[in-house]
């Protein structure tokens, strides 16, 4: 951070451009400084995270089990796991294949070859082989039987044979009596690679005829293809059958379901073994860490880890204002190509306490120079000792973070001395005011609460010292406090904000994305 020096001359429209041209000296900025301006970095937000273990391979076993999974502003959404879809997003066409495996034209003679398409409505194909001819003939034909007759004759190879059932399938192909696109097998002459024309599952996967089982060819049937995976459908129809395949299936579904902002959950990187982590996304709120559940968790298929280590914002490196009602210029710039950076306010809605407790009324057992320590929310420690009632001491500040108190005749005046003097802490190097709120639960029972605005959880810590030591004095530490984030602003990349401020507010950034390097100048009026 830089101090600005000592002329500042700012147009309005500064305050709609992208960048401050500011002159600045290298010096570090002072504490109570009210004119500062730096470029900052924001670290990417930490938000909860899972992970799912994939033990299941086998497609048909995976077929029509469900996960359910609910992010952290509890949008809950399921997916299936389908083999009616494919693993791309435009769907996969059913493939299969034949082998020619005789030149015996004799033999070829009156075989026959048999698949279907793909069509909502499938068609039929048999093409009938003839030994005497080199013609592509139509038979008779209705909308869903299909006829060819296809001549071999003078082909004395296996590729050239292969290749007169390309022709074949092609032209009947051609003149829409079918859909099929049959191509050379680019590491085997002999092979003729089918796909079907129409993406989707295959009604009827099995190539056959009478060629096949005269071992004339060898076929591989039709993959089952698929429809597009979509965001509530996990595709594996084409899938290996690993437990990569369909996690990596799993993690399409889950992306294309973040982005149609169905579920604010990252799937993670693509995996390369069995696990998937998975972490919530967006800004910050409290996670009620659910976890993963459907018809899919089994201990055969899938084990899941609720989620789980997601922290909180870290507050904005321009630090707080103490300008009580004054005004506070925040000028905020995100210089990033990319990530988007959201700013928090922070409120405490239930305080740390703890209580010191006394056991007897009496203090006689106790001596003087007795001390109480006590860590604010701020994460400063105050140090109050003890002195006589009567001494002219009791009851004064020493120092920003020492204190004085009155030992009482009894343990009620005790307390109240330390209700005093917890009330006149000041600690000027560190703007803190009155950290603590002290009262009587009882004579023997004194209750101390921490009383930042935005403490909450960060001040859960033990009171300490001589006095706490003493066999008739117990304590239960500071606890129990609930802070809450308030998102108020998110800056793309490239984007502002000015922001007129009054109070004494602190602000809570983080980053989603990437690190983001942050610009900004705050005036304090």
């Amino acid at each position: 951070m830089a101090t600005l020096k000592s002329k500042i001359q700012i147009s309005s429209s500064d305050f709609f451009s992208q960048s401050l041209n500011l002159s600045t000296s290298t010096t570090t900025s002072t504490s109570g400084d009210d004119r500062a301006f730096s470029v900052e970095r924001v670290e990417l937000g930490v938000r909860p995270t899972a992970t799912l273990t994939q033990s299941e391979t086998v497609l048909s076993n995976m077929n029509g089990k469900t996960l359910t999974l609910t992010d952290a502003y509890q949008n809950t959404h399921t997916v299936t796991f389908s083999t009616a879809y494919g693993n791309t997003l435009g769907g996969v066409a059913g493939s299969g294949s034949i082998t020619v495996l005789s030149t015996v034209l004799a033999t070829w003679n009156g075989k026959t070859l048999t698949m279907s398409d793909n069509l909502a409505t499938p068609r039929a194909l048999t093409i009938t082989f003839n030994n005497t001819t080199t013609t592509i003939v139509r038979g008779t034909c209705t909308s869903t039987v299909i006829a060819y007759a296809v001549g071999l004759s003078g082909l004395t190879t296996t590729e050239a044979i292969r290749n007169k059932i390309i022709e074949a399938i092609s032209t009947i192909s051609n003149v829409n009596d079918f859909s099929m696109t049959a191509t050379k097998n680019i590491s085997n002459s002999a092979v003729v690679d089918l796909t079907q024309s129409i993406v989707g599952s295959v009604a009827t996967p099995a190539i056959a005829g009478t060629a096949e089982s005269n071992n004339l060819i060898s076929a591989v049937d039709f993959t089952k293809g698929g429809a597009g995976y979509t965001s509530s459908f996990v595709g594996i129809s084409n899938n290996a059958a690993t437990t990569t395949a369909h996690l990596t299936s799993l993690r399409n579904t889950l992306l294309l379901a973040k982005e149609e902002g169905k579920l604010m959950i990252d799937p993670g990187e693509v995996p390369t073994a069995s696990t998937l982590t998975l972490s919530m996304v967006g800004p910050y709120v409290p996670s009620k860490l659910s976890l993963p559940t459907g018809t899919a968790i089994t201990a055969s298929e899938m084990s899941a880890t609720t989620f789980t280590g997601g922290d909180v914002p870290l507050v904005f490196p321009c630090g707080e204002f103490n300008s009580l009602h004054q005004k506070v210029y925040l000028y905020i710039v995100n210089k990033s190509s990319s990530g988007t950076v959201n700013f928090y306010m922070k409120d405490t809605t239930t305080h740390s306490e703890g209580t010191i407790t006394a056991s007897q009324a009496d203090t006689s057992g106790i001596s003087v120079g007795k001390t109480i320590i006590l860590t604010s929310a701020k994460g400063i420690a105050y140090t109050l000792t003890s002195v006589a009632p009567d001494a002219a001491t009791a009851n004064t500040r020493v120092s920003d973070t020492s204190y004085i108190y009155g030992d009482g005749d009894t343990m009620e005046a005790t307390m109240i001395n330390i209700i005093e003097t917890l009330s006149l802490i000041k600690n000027n190097a560190s703007r803190e005011k009155t950290p603590f709120t002290a009262s009587l639960d009882s004579a023997t029972v004194l209750r101390i609460e921490q009383n930042t605005i935005d403490g909450g959880t960060s001040g859960n810590t033990a009171i300490t010292g001589t006095f706490i030591d003493e066999g008739i004095i117990s304590t239960t530490g500071l606890s129990g406090g609930v802070d809450s984030y308030h998102l108020f602003s998110r800056l793309g990349p490239k984007e502002f904000m000015y922001l007129p401020m009054a109070g004494s507010p602190r602000l809570y950034a983080d980053a989603e994305g990437s690190v983001s390097e942050i610009e900004y100048l705050t005036l304090e009026a």
